[in-house]
């Protein structure tokens, strides 16, 4: 009894003693694997370390290299981390639980790079040879793995120099959602879902979001769904104006999307409903999308005024000749013409059922009349 009494004793001095020590070094070893990893500079007001793991940081930001030198792409004024112990004994540091309220997110993109927090990471995990042996130079911190990442009241700004010199900014508000496992550097799929709303100028009403899927960011292999709700679509026309020349005065889109990539190849499945819709122009010749315009919409349109159609396309990433507003463009043609061909179908089959039903010269004259708008339209 004397013995485990001893040895009972000598393991909790050892167990204080790991703490003790767990508890001088945390911070630190927080610092350098931030900085390590990030491959960034990572600016910490404040840290307040509890026992057994649990970090306070106050005033937590992370700043841009060049292009952008010095800019914020995170912050947060308070972020608490639960550190697991095992931390010691490993060659990684794990952080169990991630929370986080009122952060500000912001990507830039130029010269079709995208610049964020995880840029760095993700472009040294690129550039190392899987089969290599050499050991990583990315940063002097050990490896960082976060296995529950939540987050609430958050805010994200995306910045597209490249389809405007000023930068387009595209906004979320209300952000909430969880991220798990996150491992730097990159490793693994990561799972994801949110909830957000889309800002889209001062006089429409955010647009709601919804994302959820799982992603290799090193690989970029995804499976992931997102449905969009209220998207005004005349202020994206920096985006569908790269697929059409057409300009959108009004109109309001509904969509759920499902994005699947493997290998790099891209598969992108949408189903599209829109409201409201009114063109300010159309493309050259009254077309859209290789169609006469109005009477196009004329058919697409069901009873309610509503345009329903469905978008498939798919690219690789790999072919550098492929441009993907081009293969988007191609899809919408295929998807509108096909929805145009059904419509005109189901009318022509209830005309021509009015027909034997009635025998009427007014029905005649109508099957007509949708002949004729048809011939029109694939003229």
């Amino acid at each position: 009894m004397k013995k485990i009494a001893i040895g009972f004793a000598v393991l909790v001095v050892l167990i204080a003693s790991a703490l003790t020590v767990f508890a001088y070094q945390a911070p630190h070893m927080l610092r350098t694997a931030l900085a390590g990893a990030l491959g960034k500079k990572v600016v910490i007001r404040s840290i307040l370390f509890k026992l057994p793991g649990t970090f306070m940081l106050d005033g937590f930001e992370i700043q841009e290299e060049s292009p952008f030198e010095g800019e914020t792409c995170f912050y947060v004024d308070r972020l608490v981390l639960q550190v697991s112990p095992f931390s010691l004994f490993k060659k990684v540091l794990l952080v169990d639980k991630l929370d986080v309220q009122g952060a500000t997110i912001i990507i830039r993109k130029r010269g079709h790079r995208l610049y964020h927090a995880l840029s760095n990471t993700a472009k040294k995990t690129t550039a190392a040879s899987p089969s290599s042996k050499e050991p990583s130079k990315g940063g002097t911190g050990a490896p960082l793995e976060t296995r529950s990442f939540s987050f609430s009241d958050c805010h994200f700004k995306f910045i597209d120099y490249d389809v405007q010199s000023e930068g387009f900014v595209i906004g979320l508000e209300q952000i909430d959602g969880e991220i798990q496992r996150i491992r730097f550097p990159v490793q693994g799929k990561t799972s994801y879902r949110l909830k957000a709303f889309l800002s889209q100028g001062r006089d429409e009403r955010p647009a709601a979001l919804s994302i959820e899927g799982r992603t290799d960011f090193r690989s970029l292999d995804t499976d992931a769904g997102a449905i969009v709700e209220n998207l005004f679509l005349p202020y994206f026309r920096p985006y569908y104006g790269q697929v059409t020349q057409a300009a959108i005065e009004r109109g309001y889109l509904d969509s759920k999307i499902r994005l699947d990539i493997v290998s790099r190849k891209i598969k992108l499945n949408a189903d599209l409903a829109v409201t409201e819709l009114l063109f300010q122009d159309y493309e050259s010749g009254n077309e859209l999308f290789g169609l006469r315009a109005d009477d196009m919409l004329s058919f697409l349109k069901d009873s309610s005024g509503r345009l329903r159609f469905q978008l498939q396309a798919e690219w690789d990433l790999n072919d550098r000749n492929v441009r993907p507003k081009e293969v988007l463009r191609r899809s919408i043609e295929r998807s509108l013409k096909g929805t145009v061909f059904g419509n005109v179908g189901n009318l022509l089959q209830k005309t021509i059922e009015k027909i034997g039903e009635q025998g009427t010269e007014k029905t005649k004259n109508e099957l007509q009349d949708t002949l004729k708008k048809v011939t029109e339209i694939f003229r």
